[in-house]
C-alpha cells in the first residue's frame, strides 16, 4: 500500500500540479507563474519565382503535347516549380544566389509531342539536360539553341527532324551528350563539330547523314562514344581519329568507308567495342587490332579485307564477342587462328575465312561460348564425342570437310530451341537423342554415303529419289500458300522453320535449306506476310517471303537435265522503306547453279522489276538457289528481318529457237499473199480474244466469286424484305437464303446511274483486297443499290453494342480490344494498300461473325486518295468536294468531311477515335450540335480526362466484370489523340495498330488474339 501511494505522490510531482512537500505537508499550492502573450508564428520566406521568359519557353514546349496527352492538358506557371505534377517532367534550381529558380533540366521523351521544337528554349539559360526522345518532332534545330550555354545533354533520338547538322554546336561548351539517332539529318557532319570541348557521346546512328568524316572530329580529345552507323558516309576513316586517347566505343558499321584502316588507330587502345560491319574497307586486316587488350567486342564482318587471319596467338583477354568472315586467304593453307586466350568468348563467328586443318579441342570447352558459327570453311577432323553441359546453343558447321560421328549431346540441343547445322560435310554416321527436333537440326549432306535409302538427301550430291520422276518446271511461292498466277501452279511453301532447317518437298521435287540467328533479338521469324503496300498484281506471289539471316539455299530435283529460265521473285516486305529515315538496304548474294549466273551485293531495292532473270544449265537433275548474307546492308534498325529474302521462285526450259528456213528455198507471191491474209485474220482474231480475256480478267479483279444478282431473286430471298427479315434497322440490314447460303442484304441510298457504274467498279477492285478484317461481298444489284454479304451472326457492331442485352453481354473486355484491333488493322491496309479512304466509319458498317471478328463493309462513299497529300490541311477555295456524294451526317464524322472539305486517310482516323470511345464507354454517339453539347461523347471525354478521371467513361457493364483499367485508360487516351480537331494532329492507322500491338501497354492480349 505504501508503495503505491509514493508512485502517485511521484507522479503528481512530475506532472507539475505541486511539489511533494507540499503533498505531503498538506500545504496550498503556489500561483501560478504569468504566461507570455500568444504569438503567431512568423511569416514563410516568399517562394523563388521562374523568371517570365522560362515560364513561356516551358509552355510553348507543352503546348505540343496532344490535346489527349496522358499529361493532360499542362500550363506552367512561375510556381510551377514547387508543384510536385511537374516533377517527373522538369526539375528546377531555386537555390541561386538571385533567389530566383530556373529549369535545369526537361525530361519528355516519349510524350507525343508533334510540332517544331520551339525557339523559345533557347531562352532557358541554365537548361543543363534536354530530353526529347521518342516523339514527332519535325523541322531542324533551333539556331536560339546556341544560348544553352550550359546544356549538357541533348536527347533528340527517335523524332522526325531534318536538315543539316547545326554549326554552332561548338558553341555549346558544356556539352557532353550529343544524342541525335533516328531522325532525318542529311549532309555532312559540319567541321565545326571538331569546336566541342568537353563532348563524350557523339550519336547519330540512323539518319541520311553523308560524305566524308571531317578530320577535325579527330580534336574532340574528350570523346569516349561515336556512334556513326546507318548512315551514308563514305571514304577512308580520317587518320585524326587515332587521336581520340579516350575513345571507348567505336560503331560505324553500314556505311560506305573503303579503303584501309588507319595506322593511328593502334593508339585506341582504350577501346571495348569496334564495329565496322557492314563497309568496303579493304587491304589486309590491322595486326594492332589484336593488341587491344581492353576489347570486349570486335566486328570486322561484311567488308573486303584480303589475306587471312594472323598465325599468331589473339591477345584479347577480355573479348566476349568475335565476328569475321570473307577472307579469301592466300597461296597456302590458312590454318585455325590461336584464340585459346580468349576464355571469356560468348559468341564466335569465323565463317567463309578459308580456314583449314581441325578445331582446336579448346572451342569445345569454352565455358561461355554460346554461339558457334564456323561454316563455309575447308575444316576437317572429329567433334568430340563426349561434351556434358555445354553453354552452346547456336552451332553452325555447314560446307566443311568434317567427319567422324555427329555426336549425341550436340543433336540433343535441338530440344531446347537451339540450332545445330552440320549439314554439306563428310561425316560417316550420326547419334540421334531421343528427344531431337528435326527442325531445328539440319542434316542435309551431312555424310559422305548412306545405308538408309529412305533418307538419300543425307548424301552428299543427292539429286533425286526417283530417277523414273523428270520434271522439266519448277514453282514455288516461297513463304505462302498455293496459288495459281498466270496459268502456273505455285507449290506452297509455310514451313515456319529456319533456323537450321532441311525441308523436302512432299512430292521431292524441290527443298530449301536455311541457316542463321538473328542478331540482337531473341524471337525468330522465318516467314513475312504483309498484303498492304504491295504494287504488284500477283499478290499472292508477293505478300510473303521467306527470310535467313545467313544462308537460304533453295533446290530442285529430278529435273530434266536442260537449258532453263530461272526467275527470283522479290517484293521488300521486311520493313516500310517509305519515310524511312535512311534508304534502307537490305543486300545479299545470289548464286544460281554453283556460278553459272552471281551477283554479289544484291540490293533488292535497285531492282528495277519485281524479279531477277537468268538462264543455267542443268546436267545432273539438280538445280540449286543459294542466297547468301555477307554482312552488308541494313541491320541496326530493324535488328530483325535483314538477310536473303524471296517471294517465289519460277524454274521452265528455256523456249528453243526455231530451225533456220535454208537459203536456196524461194516462196511464191501467191504463198506471200495468204501468209498475209492469214496473219491478219490471225491478228484480228489476238485482238478480239485479248479484249475478251481483258474484260474477263477485270472482272476477276473485282472478285472472283462476284455475281450481279436479279432484285427479284433478292426479294424473293428477303421475302419481300420483310421486316421481319430486318436484322439491322440502323444499317437497314435484312437476312436472306441464296440457294441454300446465309447471306445479309444491305440497302444503300438512292445513287445516279453514272454514280451506280462507278460505285460497282470500285466496290469490285476493294473486295479483291485479301484481308481478314474485310466483309465478304458475295455480289450486288446495281439497279436497286443492293449489296450482298455472306452473313454475319452477330450482325454488326451496331447490334452488338446497342442491340439486344444478350449480345452486349458477351463483349468482354478481351473481345472489344479484339474489335478495336480488328478495325485499326482493316483500315491501315485500306489506307495504305490501295490508298483509299472509307469516308463511311460507324458501327452499323463494322460486321462481326460468330467470333466477334471485325469485318469491314459498305464502301459505297470510298475515295482514292493522292499518298502526295497526307497532310493536305482544310481550304475551301482548293479542296471543295461538295459535287462528290457524301454519306448521312453522323457523329463520327471528322470535321474537315462535314465541312466538304478534301479528305485525308485521317478522316477515317477520326471515325475510328469515336468507334473506339463507343467501345469501351458503351455509349452512342450523337451528332455534335443535335444535343446538349454536354452530352457529345469527345466532349465528355475531354471533360474526364482534364479533371484525372477518363475511366470513368468506361461501360459500367465492364467495371462490373474482370477488365484491365490501366489498359482500359490507354485506349481511351489513343480514342482522344484520333478525335482531334486537326486533322494533322490525329496518328495514322498503322502507329495506332502499333499502340494496341504494345505488349507493354496491353499485357498478353497481343499474345492471345493475333
Amino acid at each position: 500500500m505504501l508503495k503505491v501511494l509514493a508512485y502517485f505522490l511521484l507522479f503528481l510531482a512530475l506532472n507539475g500540479q505541486t511539489s511533494l512537500g507540499q503533498v505531503m505537508t498538506g500545504a496550498p499550492a503556489a500561483a501560478p507563474s504569468p504566461q507570455p502573450p500568444f504569438l503567431p508564428p512568423p511569416p514563410k520566406p516568399p517562394k523563388p519565382k521562374l523568371p517570365e521568359e522560362e515560364v513561356d519557353a516551358v509552355n510553348s514546349l507543352l503546348q505540343l503535347l496532344s490535346p489527349y496527352s496522358p499529361l493532360g492538358p499542362a500550363y506552367f506557371s512561375e510556381l510551377s516549380c514547387h508543384y510536385i505534377k511537374f516533377s517527373p517532367v522538369l526539375t528546377c534550381n531555386c537555390t541561386l544566389d538571385d533567389k530566383t529558380c530556373r529549369v535545369v533540366a526537361i525530361y519528355l521523351s516519349g510524350q507525343d509531342l508533334t510540332g517544331s521544337i520551339p525557339p523559345e528554349i533557347g531562352n532557358l539559360s541554365h537548361l543543363e539536360s534536354l530530353y526529347l526522345r521518342s516523339n514527332s518532332l519535325m523541322g531542324s534545330i533551333p539556331n536560339t539553341f546556341v544560348k544553352l550555354s550550359q546544356l549538357s545533354i541533348l536527347d533528340l533520338c527517335d523524332n522526325k527532324l531534318e536538315g543539316p547538322l547545326p554549326k554552332f554546336l561548338s558553341e555549346l561548351k558544356s556539352l557532353r551528350g550529343l544524342y541525335l539517332c533516328n531522325n532525318l539529318f542529311h549532309e555532312p557532319i559540319p567541321l565545326e563539330i571538331g569546336g566541342c570541348p568537353k563532348l563524350e557521346y557523339l550519336v547519330l546512328y540512323n539518319n541520311s547523314l553523308s560524305g566524308k568524316l571531317p578530320d577535325e572530329l579527330g580534336n574532340v580529345s574528350t570523346l569516349r562514344g561515336l556512334n556513326l552507323a546507318e548512315n551514308q558516309f563514305w571514304g577512308r576513316l580520317p587518320e585524326s581519329l587515332g587521336s581520340l586517347a579516350l575513345l571507348e566505343e567505336m560503331y560505324v558499321m553500314n556505311n560506305l568507308f573503303d579503303d584501309q584502316l588507319p595506322q593511328s588507330f593502334q593508339k585506341l587502345t582504350k577501346l571495348k567495342t569496334f564495329n565496322i560491319l557492314g563497309n568496303a574497307i579493304s587491304k589486309s586486316i590491322p595486326g594492332y587490332i589484336f593488341e587491344w587488350d581492353k576489347l570486349e567486342i570486335l566486328s570486322l564482318m561484311g567488308n573486303n579485307f584480303e589475306g587471312h587471319l594472323p598465325n599468331k596467338s589473339l591477345g584479347l583477354p577480355r573479348l566476349t564477342y568475335l565476328a569475321i568472315n570473307n577472307l579469301p586467304g592466300g597461296e597456302t593453307d590458312v590454318s585455325f587462328p590461336d584464340i585459346r586466350n580468349i576464355v571469356h568468348l560468348k559468341s564466335l563467328t569465323l565463317r567463309k575465312c578459308s580456314l583449314t586443318g581441325t578445331i582446336p579441342d579448346y572451342i569445345w570447352w569454352f565455358k561461355n561460348l554460346s554461339y558457334l558459327d564456323l561454316s563455309f570453311n575447308n575444316l576437317t577432323g572429329i567433334i568430340p564425342p563426349d561434351l556434358n553441359q555445354s553453354p552452346l546453343q547456336f552451332v553452325f558447321l555447314r560446307s566443311n570437310n568434317l567427319n567422324g560421328t555427329v555426336p549425341g549431346w550436340l543433336t540433343s540441343l535441338s530440344n531446347s530451341g537451339s540450332y545445330v547445322d552440320v549439314s554439306e560435310n563428310s561425316f560417316t554416321n550420326v547419334t540421334l537423342s531421343n528427344d531431337y527436333i528435326a527442325s531445328n537440326l539440319n542434316l542435309f549432306e551431312y555424310r559422305s554415303q548412306y545405308s538408309d535409302t529412305r533418307s538419300k538427301w543425307q548424301q552428299a550430291g543427292y539429286h533425286c529419289d526417283n530417277d523414273t520422276q523428270i520434271y522439266d518446271h519448277l514453282y514455288i511461292n516461297c513463304g505462302g500458300n498455293a496459288t495459281s498466277v498466270d496459268g502456273r501452279d505455285y507449290e506452297a511453301d509455310t514451313q515456319s522453320y529456319g533456323g537450321s532447317t532441311f525441308f523436302l518437298s512432299t512430292n521431292k521435287t524441290w527443298a530449301y535449306s536455311s541457316m542463321g540467328k538473328f542478331l540482337d533479338t531473341d524471337e525468330d521469324e522465318f516467314i513475312l506476310d504483309k498484303t498492304c503496300n504491295i504494287s504488284n498484281t500477283d499478290v499472292s506471289l508477293y505478300s510473303n517471303a521467306r527470310i535467313a539471316p545467313i544462308s537460304l539455299k533453295y533446290y530442285g530435283f529430278c529435273l530434266k537435265n536442260d537449258n532453263y529460265t530461272v526467275k527470283l521473285h522479290f517484293a521488300e516486305i521486311g520493313w516500310d522503306t517509305s519515310g524511312s529515315s535512311t534508304i534502307r538496304k537490305r543486300v545479299f548474294d545470289v548464286d544460281v547453279q554453283g556460278g553459272q549466273y552471281y551477283q554479289r551485293d544484291f540490293d533488292i531495292q535497285k531492282l528495277k522489276r519485281d524479279f531477277m532473270e537468268c538462264n543455267v544449265s542443268v546436267t545432273d537433275s539438280r538445280l540449286e538457289i543459294h542466297l547468301y548474307w555477307t554482312g552488308k546492308g541494313s541491320t541496326y534498325t530493324p535488328t530483325k528481318y535483314y538477310g536473303p529474302l524471296i517471294s517465289a521462285i519460277s524454274v521452265y526450259p528455256v523456249p528453243r529457237e526455231p530451225e533456220p528456213v535454208p537459203s536456196n528455198h524461194k516462196i511464191s507471191s501467191s504463198v506471200i499473199a495468204g501468209i498475209v491474209g492469214s496473219a491478219l485474220v490471225f491478228g484480228i482474231l489476238i485482238l478480239a480474244l485479248s479484249w475478251a480475256l481483258f474484260r474477263i480478267r477485270l472482272r476477276k479483279l473485282r472478285d472472283p466469286g462476284f455475281k450481279n444478282f436479279d432484285f427479284n431473286k433478292l426479294n424473293a430471298a428477303t421475302n419481300g424484305f420483310d421486316r421481319c427479315k430486318l436484322i439491322d434497322v440502323a444499317g437497314n440490314v435484312y437476312r436472306g437464303e441464296l440457294d441454300g447460303i446465309q447471306v445479309a442484304v444491305k440497302q444503300l441510298s438512292a445513287k445516279s446511274e453514272e454514280g451506280a457504274h462507278e460505285f460497282i467498279t470500285a466496290i469490285g477492285t476493294i473486295s479483291a483486297l485479301k484481308h481478314p478484317n474485310f466483309a465478304t461481298l458475295v455480289g450486288s444489284c446495281a439497279e436497286k443499290n443492293l449489296l450482298v454479304y455472306k452473313y454475319m451472326e452477330n450482325v454488326s457492331l451496331q447490334h452488338a453494342l446497342f442491340g439486344p442485352a444478350e449480345v452486349k453481354s458477351e463483349l468482354n473486355w478481351e473481345t472489344r480490344y479484339k474489335i478495336c484491333l480488328g478495325v485499326a488493322e482493316g483500315l491501315a491496309c485500306l489506307h495504305e494498300s490501295k490508298q483509299v479512304i472509307h469516308c463511311n466509319i460507324k458501327p452499323t458498317n463494322i460486321l462481326l461473325d460468330k467470333d466477334f471478328t471485325v469485318k469491314i463493309s459498305d464502301f459505297e462513299y470510298s475515295q482514292f486518295h493522292d499518298s502526295k497529300h497526307v497532310d493536305a490541311r482544310p481550304n475551301k477555295d482548293e479542296t471543295d468536294l461538295g459535287s462528290m456524294p457524301k454519306p448521312k451526317m453522323t457523329g463520327h464524322m471528322a470535321p474537315e468531311q462535314e465541312q466538304g472539305f478534301r479528305l485525308t486517310p485521317k478522316a477515317d482516323v477520326f471515325s475510328f477515335g469515336i468507334i473506339t470511345l463507343e467501345i469501351v464507354s458503351g455509349q452512342e454517339i450523337c451528332p455534335l450540335g443535335s444535343k446538349d453539347s454536354n452530352d457529345y461523347l469527345p466532349i465528355k471525354a475531354y471533360k474526364h480526362q482534364v479533371e484525372g478521371n477518363l475511366t470513368a467513361l468506361v461501360d459500367p457493364d465492364l467495371k462490373s466484370s474482370n477488365y484491365e483499367p490501366d489498359e482500359a485508360h490507354t485506349m481511351l487516351c489513343l480514342a482522344m489523340t484520333c478525335v482531334n480537331p486537326t486533322a494533322d494532329l490525329r496518328p495514322t492507322m498503322s502507329s495506332v495498330v502499333k499502340t494496341l500491338k504494345d505488349s507493354e501497354k496491353f499485357g498478353g492480349k497481343k499474345k492471345n488474339l493475333l
